[in-house]
């Protein structure tokens, strides 16, 4: 018998990441088989598990396009500062990357902020300067914008260089849709957020196929008073900058066909359905996308159409919050199509 140390050494083409940047990318796309019988959707409907990245959310790719373009244009020098206020998914891939490549990160996050998302920053070494609560967002940039204008070379990239994250998404995750499906991709469902990712999925599908219809989810709606739903308060989870169900400023939609509004609670369901169905760990905003998705399976002209469906990140960021409430028995169709549903809302999606 031969022993394992005496087998030949490694291809030299094998696939050996020299740093952290390099996995960013790409991601798989997989059917929702049982989601799709269970919520009767006449479509076939793909997830990309954007979760899977390694800082866990679609934001990696937008930190990576954004670094990556301050260093070429020279605004970004080796042990240099970036400052950004921040503390969401952005904000780790920033604190990841910017270990990884020896530069000074500056979070600049309300008081607000859980504890826990906190320590996370700090354990890539960020520093994080506190702002008062009651501020909210806007008092955490406008102490950003005073910070990079006092701190000579320190870089502010959500300012200088926020087109590189949807060039970047045009480059990656726009090209990879459209290669995975072999161009058959007749729609894309995505969370809004800041407008990167969408816009540069957009610029890539539609230069290719002008009749793919983006869609986007805006900001989830409050949950209605009382409840377990309502529990957090802006800034209290680890959601994000505004916590669960806070209502940011409007983002841009370059290129987006179609942005809708989906109710937290409905957005909860939907993640909780498809961990039941599909094993998936779909966070909060990924359940909005989910149940976008849900709701253009009622609109004509979409039978035996693709949509892909994007999971921007995964669930396990949210174990404070709602999505991991109790389910009630029932609350959640099977498989075959039984059993309630969460109420569903109006969208106006485009009918082809």
């Amino acid at each position: 018998m031969n022993s394992p140390f005496s087998d030949p050494p490694l291809r030299p083409d094998a696939r050996i990441a020299d740093t952290l940047a390099g996995l960013i990318g790409p991601t798989p796309l997989v059917r929702l088989g049982r989601f799709s019988s269970a919520h009767t959707l006449p479509f076939e409907l793909l997830a990309k598990l954007e979760f899977l990245s390694p800082l866990g959310s679609v934001k990696d790719r937008t930190a990576l396009g954004m670094v990556t373009a301050a260093e070429r244009s020279g605004h970004l020098k080796p042990g240099g500062t970036v400052v950004e206020a921040t503390g969401g998914n952005l904000a780790l891939s920033l604190a990841s990357l910017c270990a990884a490549r020896g530069y000074r990160l500056v979070l600049v996050l309300p008081e607000s902020v859980s504890l826990d998302r906190r320590r996370f920053l700090s354990h890539f070494g960020a520093e994080i300067v506190l702002t008062p609560a009651s501020r909210g967002a806007d008092g955490a940039r406008e102490r950003a914008v005073e910070l990079q204008a006092s701190v000579p070379g320190m870089v502010m990239l959500s300012w200088s260089h926020a087109e590189a994250g949807a060039e970047m998404h045009r480059r990656t995750t726009g090209l990879e849709i459209w290669e995975d499906t072999a161009g058959a991709v007749d729609g894309v469902i995505g969370a809004l957020g800041t407008g990167a990712t969408l816009s540069g999925v957009s610029r890539a599908l539609k230069e290719r196929k002008p009749g793919v219809q983006i869609v986007g989810t805006g900001p989830l709606e409050d949950a209605p008073s009382g409840g377990s739903a309502a529990r957090p308060g802006p800034g209290a989870g680890p959601a994000g900058r505004g916590g669960v169900g806070s209502r940011p400023g409007t983002p841009r939609a370059d290129g987006v066909d179609e942005v809708v509004h989906v109710p937290l609670e409905t957005a909860l369901a939907m993640a909780q359905s498809v961990a039941r169905l599909e094993g998936l760990p779909a966070g909060i905003s990924s359940g909005a996308v989910l149940a976008a998705a849900v709701a253009l399976a009622r609109r004509p002209g979409w039978d035996g159409r693709t949509v892909v469906a994007i999971l921007a990140s995964g669930a396990e960021r949210y174990l404070s919050t709602p999505l991991f409430d109790e389910i009630p028995p029932g609350a959640h169709p099977s498989p075959s199509g039984s059993g309630g549903v969460a109420a569903p809302f109006s969208a106006g999606f485009p009918s082809g």
